[in-house]
């Protein structure tokens, strides 16, 4: 699953800049926690996290149709 989904951000012309926002995130910065991976999703994409699954799980099942 987690192949078509990187394929759904290329073809979406998303994975550049969600590829930089994990590479550039700081796990380490000041003690704090790392960011949560959902949320570095949702604010690169702007899109909620049900709304993301949603439109990928459409992309998907398109695949086979």
């Amino acid at each position: 699953m987690a192949r078509y989904f990187v394929l759904y951000l290329q073809e979406h012309d998303r994975l550049p800049a969600v590829y930089r926002a994990f590479r550039d995130r700081n796990p380490l910065s000041g003690g704090a926690a790392p960011p949560d991976p959902v949320a570095v999703l949702e604010g690169v994409l702007d899109v909620p996290s049900q709304d993301l699954d949603r439109r990928f799980v459409e992309w998907f099942q398109s695949l086979t149709h």
